[in-house]
C-alpha cells in the first residue's frame, strides 16, 4: 500500500522515484549486480567454448556470437 491507503497493484502502478529507491536498496543492488556479474562470467565461458561442444547443446555460430555480445546487464 502507498501513504494514501491505496493498494498498489504492480510495477507499472508505481512512480519512477518509488522504483529508484527501491531499486537502490543495499540487497536490491547486491541481487543486480550479482546477476550482472553471473551474465557477464557466462558469456565470456560461451564465447570460449568449442564449437563441437556448443552444438552439442543446439547452438549455432550465430546464436553463441548474439549472445556473447550482449551487454552484461542485458
Amino acid at each position: 500500500m502507498n501513504n494514501k491507503g491505496v493498494l498498489i497493484r504492480s510495477w507499472e502502478d508505481q512512480s519512477l522515484a518509488t522504483k529508484w529507491l527501491q531499486w537502490l536498496r543495499p540487497a536490491a543492488l547486491h541481487h543486480s549486480w550479482s546477476i550482472w556479474r553471473q551474465n557477464a562470467q557466462t558469456r565470456r565461458q560461451l564465447r570460449l567454448l568449442p564449437e563441437h561442444l556448443y552444438r552439442d547443446i543446439g547452438l549455432t555460430n550465430h546464436e553463441v556470437r548474439q549472445e556473447s555480445n550482449k551487454w552484461f546487464w542485458q
